[in-house]
């Protein structure tokens, strides 16, 4: 598959998923306050193309580190996927990153790290995706 085919692709699917409505059953999954589609995250952060590493994690959960990310993320889907193919976030900052802004992706940006040597960045190497694409709350820890 060409370069030009895997963006397509991927764009087309950014696309589709940044619209997808297919799990309205599933009654933790909402909707931003201004309508729309539901909050999600892109089907892969970081590298567009083929990658050495791969993270898949059950769901995007909304936190309190991450609400703003959120709602700029489904404010369009430029937004989508600047986060998707840049792992830039809402001020331009690199999202998955050792010290980035949010917490639980910092042991992955550590591992690609300690895997492709210090100062690697995450999308040079790796990407990060979900089974469910919806996020939903974070689970209370007991």
């Amino acid at each position: 598959m060409t370069p030009a085919c895997r963006t397509a692709a991927a764009d087309l699917l950014r696309m589709k998923v940044f619209g997808c409505e297919e799990c309205s059953d599933i009654v933790d999954f909402r909707r931003p306050p201004h309508g729309g589609p539901f909050y999600k995250f892109p089907p892969i952060i970081g590298a567009q193309g083929r990658a050495p590493l791969l993270f898949i994690g059950i769901n995007p959960r909304r936190t309190d580190t991450n609400r703003d990310l959120h709602e700029w993320l489904m404010r369009s889907s430029e937004n989508f996927e600047r986060l998707a193919a840049k792992n830039r976030d809402e001020k331009d900052e690199t999202y998955i990153a050792p010290a980035g802004p949010e917490p639980h992706y910092h042991c992955h940006a550590i591992v690609v790290e300690g895997v492709f040597g210090n100062g690697t960045l995450f999308e040079s190497k790796a990407a990060v995706t979900e089974l469910f694409l919806c996020a939903s709350k974070s689970a209370p820890m007991t």
